[in-house]
């Protein structure tokens, strides 16, 4: 479909979700090379990613644009932050929002916080059920497990919003929600690794995410002395709302239309 639109003269920008934790195969390689030497400009999400991907493919310079992840305002602005508190009986409580998989990692999270008192909540849809099954099995009776919320929706804001810390350790960088955590101006321990010290600096308690141990400490211990995250929340700002995040794509399109 590239080589067609290619063969058009059409102007092809290619957005990747890519992140490589070992090496891939010849085949892969090939494949996504060949892909970005049709494209004319190649959106990367974070300068990590763009790291990431370059130990194997080379990529050109004047190919690349750097668009970070937006964020929706509405997680800063929450309208009703206490709802849902209310509609789950909740107080303090730990919250993990996003798909559940093996590579999410959140089986390792239970298994290491089977001792903590305060609730850990779980938000997202299973795409791997043997490994809900196994999760639903190790996890505590006062742990939750509730299905996906629509994007940006009040109820999850005010998720969010309410919780006293987020957590989130796959096996790859965390995502979208770790930054909109971040934007509410959360506790986060987040998976060690260039992804999260690019987005969060020394505002994020990074661990191991196969570290059980790592992860039992870490979350008691910011649990017992939340950081401020006002500092975070206004960087990220600076950085991820729409306006400004998608300001050089708009810059981009505008001048190839003229």
């Amino acid at each position: 479909m590239l080589q067609h639109t290619k063969s058009q003269r059409k102007k092809i920008f290619l957005w990747p979700n890519l992140w490589w934790n070992t090496a891939p195969t010849p085949e892969e390689t090939e494949q996504v090379a060949r892909f970005f030497a049709l494209s004319d400009r190649i959106i990367f999400k974070s300068h990590s990613e763009l790291e990431n991907i370059r130990q194997y493919i080379t990529i050109r310079d004047e190919q690349v644009l750097h668009l970070p992840v937006p964020v929706s305002p509405k997680f800063v602005n929450v309208s009703d932050p206490d709802i849902f508190k209310r509609m789950y009986g909740l107080d303090r409580y730990v919250l993990w929002v996003g798909v559940l998989n093996p590579t999410k990692n959140q089986l390792t999270a239970i298994r290491a916080l089977k001792d903590l008192q305060v609730p850990v909540v779980f938000i997202g849809h299973p795409n791997d059920e043997a490994y809900f099954v196994e999760c639903r099995a190790h996890a505590p009776e006062h742990f939750l497990f509730i299905p996906q919320m629509p994007p940006a929706s009040e109820i999850l804001c005010s998720a969010v919003q309410g919780c006293s810390l987020f957590l989130e350790i796959p096996l790859e960088p965390p995502g979208t929600s770790a930054l909109e955590a971040a934007l509410a101006g959360r506790p986060l321990v987040l998976s060690k690794g260039p992804w999260t010290g690019e987005h969060m600096g020394s505002h994020a308690r990074q661990v191991d995410p196969l570290d059980e141990r790592a992860i039992n400490e870490a979350v008691h211990g910011v649990l017992r002395s939340p950081p401020t995250g006002d500092a975070l929340s206004r960087e990220i700002q600076r950085r991820h709302l729409p306006s400004r995040s998608l300001a050089p794509l708009v810059e981009l399109v505008k001048s190839i239309s003229r």
